[in-house]
């Protein structure tokens, strides 16, 4: 098994990457790839315009999308292996300038577009937005294009799935619902308060909400308890702007190799939506502080009691 994951170049240069193995992230033999993210000098034409020509060119598809990317991507193909996965849109993208003669399985997971779209919508609006959301045909578009290279793509929603139908590119996709593996026995709650915050900061509500617990929510924490701490993890944390001069007892610790180990040390959970990460908490005999969902007896579209 060969695993390639496009990180932050800062993640590669600091030498970080090298603890990172295959046995240690995925629990499974095999070798690990890291690929700089491509980087650009933000213009107005490359921020609001580019993306409504084509999904690569937008803000969330343009680092792993440049000749760099692709080239790694080709370069990891070379042993042609005979299976081909592929986590989410951004990762298809530069498989579709490849074109890799194995099957690929296409994990779509959301519909980015909707997605993109609901971003757009959301107050407080501005006139870019306006350009985000003419962003959307092409993001559509792109996720048409990865469907049909895929010889299967998931999504995690029935609802998304025959709304794929309906566009006819249904055929190859199954829907693969949303699930975690949970300890046998619940860990002991730390004597020190510890609250964890985790997501994936390339998704605009994440680092909304991420911001607004640190900003805002923290300090009155913190004045209430001044011991406690806040753990925040997840990919792409250095897109939180308050990453660069962290509060105290505010901890950025990026992508973290094992869930298990960081979770045991919180002794609640704040979940930036109510999903299947808000199940695997309550199994683990966790505290949380979520969203009005949960209260009502479910988690999110997964159907979780």
């Amino acid at each position: 098994m060969s695993f390639l994951h496009f990180v932050p170049e800062t993640f590669i240069a600091s030498g970080e990457a090298d603890s990172f193995t295959a046995q240690a992230v995925w629990r499974m033999p095999g070798t690990m790839r890291f690929a700089p993210y491509a980087r650009r000098q933000e213009t107005f034409a490359s921020y609001y315009l580019k993306g409504m020509v084509a999904a690569r060119h937008g803000k969330a598809f343009f680092p792993t999308t440049g000749a760099a990317q692709v080239d790694a991507v080709r370069q990891a193909l070379a042993p042609a292996p005979h299976l081909v996965f592929a986590f989410q849109l951004p990762a298809m993208l530069p498989l579709l300038a490849v074109r890799p003669a194995a099957p690929v399985f296409f994990d779509l997971d959301d519909l980015v577009h909707r997605v993109h779209r609901r971003a757009a919508t959301t107050p407080p609006l501005r006139p870019g937005k306006v350009a985000h959301l003419l962003q959307v045909p092409a993001i559509l578009a792109a996720e048409r294009s990865a469907i049909r290279l895929a010889a299967r793509t998931s999504v995690c929603a029935d609802a998304d799935a025959r709304f794929l139908a309906r566009l006819g590119v249904g055929r190859r996709v199954v829907v693969v619902p949303n699930a975690v593996g949970c300890p046998v026995q619940a860990p002991a709650i730390p004597a020190e308060p510890t609250l964890l915050f985790l997501g994936k900061y390339n998704y605009e509500p994440n680092v909304l909400a991420a911001e607004r617990l640190v900003r805002r929510i923290w300090p009155i924490v913190q004045r209430a308890r001044p011991d406690a701490r806040l753990l925040l993890a997840g990919g792409d944390i250095e897109r939180l702007p308050s990453a660069s001069k962290p509060p105290a007892g505010v901890e950025y610790l990026g992508f973290v190799p094992d869930l298990d180990a960081i979770c045991a040390d919180a002794g609640c959970m704040l979940p930036p939506g109510c999903r299947w990460r808000d199940a695997a908490q309550v199994d683990r005999g966790r505290c949380l502080c979520a969203p009005d969902g949960l209260d009502a007896g479910w988690c999110g579209g997964s159907g979780v009691p």
